[in-house]
């Protein structure tokens, strides 16, 4: 028996080798302490646990409907997200397929719950709290009795790599860690791709390029209020063209300074030159010969060129186009259409003019004209370049790629193959190590869709001192990296959540803290949080606002503390005149030793027009239109200190003032009433009504003047202004009588004047019929 069973699992294990020989030839073989992508960690890869995630949170799903897996873990190991799962399933019919039937997957330890009075940070936590990580490992399959290998279980991680688990790792001989990135993106980006469109690309491995931006954009919800995606390329014409002017001696825009020696083409002699020469089909004026020259691809031109000692030798024409949009940030609201036009994007060939691809995108791409969202909404604004080569010469990407960082974009380089180091770390933003990918070939780019997906979402929008960030949220969280940073002036940050709840975390080196990592947090979840955060020249700040409930709405600004001020509460007469001072400039007191700029906002749920003006030197506050108390009897001010000097350095300070009432009168809807009476009207027949409201709300009542002249004719309805005829007795006639009617709130009094005209006829007989 012990013989026939040995010979059995001999059987199986012969069975196992030869499938996997013969189905694995492309599957790589794991070792112990082995992981992929290989020089990565895995927070650079699936992005560091931020925080706990609930059991019966709606971010997780369960596993537990297929029979190809064995939860060894417990009920709670079934939990994961949809990404993980969806990977954990496509990995079980994997190992189903090339183990023939001999295993099933086993989930050793999944989803593990939050840790009760947890308090460390920067701990070193499994994104299974998240429930995007698990250890995998082989059972036997029911009525198998193989059991598991070193070599099976490097087997499997390379199946796990073949799934597209975004992090494989494997630990020991029998287990396998994985890991994936968040199932969706849940915020807002707007999102650029620059591609390389040079020759030296190739029409296949531009193809790649594509499926790569299509696979990155997939990640992404796309609309108008939600994630914008643009595509441009960049090559330039292939004539040679420069824009270097520090080769001496300076040749203009749109021509290259040349020198060689005499050459051969075909049998051709091409003469040695030494000049300006024009762009491709560009006409010259001024005294301009004609050349020829070889260009980029081995072929002969005819061009205009001029020596230096020409003066008045200028070439003209429109430069050949460098930048091909194919379609802006708000082209399309939906991702399908952007997945069919990004699949038609046309390969340009030329040269390698990445300078102007960089100012275009700035220029042009990322302008609210074209769909970008304004800064102030604190929607990150990302650019993946992708390319393969060294910049043609005069095209440099240095400066056009410092203006986009300066301009508050997060820049992600991707070299290929024969690149510049130093120009894809020229053009990443900071960190290097999140933002420069070197890559040694086109189909790698396949291996870093889902850390591009990942990191293009976390990516955080800037926030400088006297900015004001407005945003909504539900149920995530959004990251700002605080730019100004490499000055002493302490940090003032502070968060107004106006509806739902929010919480902030501060940290100086993770750029997505949450609430497993950070250097700094709020207490709580208050409607007003201030955080005030130490400054060093030499860390970052990066701040994290997290939603807690649905339909969260934010106001988020940082501050430097340059200013102090002496009172922050004000009041001033509803009565002040334009130009009344509320806050004088004695109340502030600077903490810096630089000229500072004042500007005055007014909050009121929102930002709106003030009825104050601020003085930009001084920052005395004064009127600068009505107050009206009982229309606003409040106001929030905002004053912004600025450094002259260095403008990103901002102070921001509360200020209240309180709109004093004054009793006034009451108001005569119009200053003058009139009537004309020129027939007999029954006694109490209305005539006409004079109105008047008081601005306190207070009732109004009515009366004649004395010594009246309308008064013995016409009587006033003291609460309703009603005016009616009471006698003919007496009525001159004809005549124009005027009379004042004075309205009162009790306190005040304000009168308006009454004009009746009289003109009735002489033939007819007063009645005295009354009227009801």
């Amino acid at each position: 028996f012990l013989l026939w069973a040995n010979s059995m699992a001999a059987l199986q294990l012969a069975i196992i080798a030869l499938v996997c020989t013969c189905a694995m030839s492309q599957v790589i073989l794991m070792k112990p302490g082995q992981s992929y992508p290989a020089g990565f960690t895995e927070s650079q890869v699936s992005r560091p646990v931020r925080d706990f995630t609930l059991p019966t949170s709606t971010s997780l799903v369960s596993a537990a409907n297929n029979s190809n897996i064995v939860f060894l873990g417990g009920p709670l190991s079934q939990l994961m997200t949809e990404r993980l799962k969806q990977k954990i399933d496509q990995l079980a019919s994997l190992v189903q397929t090339y183990f023939s039937g001999f295993f099933r997957l086993a989930v050793f330890e999944g989803y593990l719950p939050p840790i009760p009075d947890f308090t460390q940070n920067y701990a070193n936590l499994s994104l299974q709290y998240e429930g995007r990580a698990a250890r995998l490992g082989l059972v036997p399959a029911p009525g198998r009795t193989t059991q598991s290998t070193e070599e099976y279980v490097g087997l499997l991680g390379g199946l796990a790599i073949l799934a597209y688990f975004d992090w494989v790792s494997m630990t020991n001989a029998s287990q396998i860690y994985v890991s994936v990135i968040p199932s969706t993106c849940e915020t807002k980006v707007d999102l650029v791709f620059l591609l390389d469109g040079s020759s030296s690309i190739g029409a296949s491995n531009f193809q790649t390029a594509l499926a790569f931006v299509s696979q990155v954009t997939s990640y992404f919800d796309i609309g108008p209020d939600a994630t914008q995606v643009g595509v441009a390329t960049f090559s330039g014409d292939l004539s040679w063209v420069s824009q270097n002017t520090s080769i001496w001696p300076n040749c203009p825009n749109n021509t290259l300074f040349e020198y060689h020696l005499d050459t051969a083409v075909d049998g051709t002699r091409i003469p040695a030159s030494f000049g300006c020469i024009c762009q491709f089909k560009q006409p010259c004026t001024g005294g301009c010969r004609l050349g020829q020259m070889v260009n980029s691809t081995g072929q002969l031109e005819t061009l205009f060129f001029y020596t230096h000692s020409c003066s008045t030798c200028v070439c003209g024409g429109a430069p050949f186009p460098a930048v091909f949009p194919a379609f802006q940030l708000n082209t399309f609201n939906n991702a399908a259409s952007v997945q069919n036009a990004t699949s038609r994007v046309a390969y340009p060939l030329g040269n390698t003019l990445t300078s102007l691809g960089l100012q275009y995108v700035r220029e042009t791409m990322f302008t609210t004209a074209n769909g970008a969202r304004p800064l102030s909404a604190g929607i990150p604004r990302v650019l993946i370049i992708l390319t393969d080569g060294l910049a043609s010469p005069g095209y440099d990407p240095t400066v056009q790629a410092d203006l986009l960082h300066a301009d508050g974009v997060k820049v992600f380089s991707i070299g290929i193959g024969n690149f510049s180091s130093s120009q894809l770390i020229a053009m990443a933003s900071e960190p290097i190590t999140q933002h420069v990918y070197a890559l040694s070939a086109f189909t790698q780019l396949y291996d870093i869709v889902g850390r591009m997906s990942a990191l293009s979402c976390d990516a955080s929008a800037p926030l400088r001192p006297g900015w004001f960030i407005e945003r909504s949220l539900d149920d995530s969280a959004v990251f700002f990296n605080l730019e100004c940073y490499a000055f002493s002036a302490n940090f003032t940050l502070t968060l107004i959540t106006f509806t739902g709840a929010s919480s902030m975390y501060v940290s100086s080196s993770v750029t997505t803290p949450g609430q497993l990592r950070y250097d700094f947090r709020t207490a709580t979840n208050a409607s007003v949080q201030i955080l005030n955060y130490p400054a060093t020249n030499t860390s970052r700040t990066y701040v994290a606002v997290e939603a807690m409930a649905a339909n969260t709405r934010f106001r988020l600004y940082a501050a430097n503390q340059l200013i102090s001020l002496s009172a922050s509460t004000f009041s001033i007469a509803e009565s002040a005149a334009t130009g009344a001072v509320v806050v004088p400039a004695s109340t502030y007191r600077s903490l810096v030793g630089t000229q500072l700029q004042y500007e005055l906002y007014t909050i009121q749920g929102s930002l709106m027009i003030s009825p104050f003006v601020i003085n930009a030197s001084t920052g005395q506050i004064s009127v600068n239109g009505v107050l009206n108390f009982e229309a606003i009897s409040f106001y929030s001010l905002l004053v912004v200190a600025r450094s002259v000097l260095i403008p990103c350095m901002a102070d921001i300070k509360p200020i209240n003032v309180t709109i004093l009432n004054i009793d006034e009168a009451p108001v005569f809807s119009q200053t003058s009433y009139s009537a004309t009476l020129n027939s007999f009207l029954a006694i109490n027949s209305t005539l006409l009504r004079v109105n008047a409201t008081d601005p306190e709300r207070l009732s109004v009542t009515y009366s004649w003047a004395p010594s009246s002249t309308l008064a013995p004719f016409l009587s006033l309805d003291p609460l309703t202004g009603w005016i009616r005829i009471a006698t003919y007795n007496g009525l001159p006639n004809p005549d124009t009588l005027t009379s004042s009617v004075i309205a009162s709130d009790g306190v005040n009094t304000v009168s308006a004047t009454v004009v009746i005209v009289v003109n009735l006829p002489t033939t007819s007989t007063t009645t005295t019929t009354t009227t009801t």
